[in-house]
């Protein structure tokens, strides 16, 4: 298992972290009591998640992700013995989650890479699908009210809600424009 836990903790891990470098006083609450030393091995891995991206960046894809599609996919790539040895931010639209089969008991996530290329229209679809098992991949959603277990973003919360207003509003200046008298 990872030293650092699931989804939630890496996410207040992350929080705890920018907080306590930018408190370098002594505790006041037992929040801050608890925040983490830097030296610790998830602070490392969140200052360099892989060699291609620093902690900063890494964070800012995770949160466009959330904010944009309300799941975010972070696969922990395992050293030898098991423990992360790099974080990897997988777009949304490239992840499948899969039911369990003999090989993967409880279940993976199938990975197929969407680049806009001229060579995209050219490969087939299976040529370049990845299979990661489900236990290196981290799941961050923020909940979805009417459907449990998706994620949704704040954006999709409230299409509904504008879908409803855009109707109401070219129906009431078509009123205005027809003359409509009540």
């Amino acid at each position: 298992a990872a030293p650092f836990g699931r989804p939630k903790q890496l996410v207040n891990l992350a929080h705890h972290l920018r907080q306590g470098r930018q408190k370098m006083h002594t505790p006041d609450t037992p929040a801050e009591r608890e925040t983490p030393l830097p030296d610790h091995p998830a602070a490392k891995k969140l200052d360099r998640p892989n060699p291609m991206m620093s902690g900063p960046m890494f964070r800012y894809q995770c949160a466009c992700q959330l904010r944009l599609t309300g799941a975010c996919y972070i696969w922990e790539v395992p050293n030898q013995f098991g423990e992360p040895e790099h974080l990897w931010v997988i777009p949304r639209g490239w992840v499948r989650p899969m039911a369990p089969n003999g090989l993967n008991p409880l279940g993976y996530y199938q990975i197929t890479p969407i680049f806009n290329t001229f060579t995209q229209g050219i490969a087939s679809p299976s040529a370049s699908t990845y299979i990661i098992p489900y236990e290196q991949m981290i799941d961050v959603r923020w909940p979805n009210p009417l459907y449990p277990g998706e994620g949704t973003s704040p954006l999709s919360a409230c299409s509904q809600i504008i879908d409803i207003m855009e109707q109401t509003d070219t129906a009431t200046w078509a009123s205005f424009v027809n003359s409509v008298k009540p």
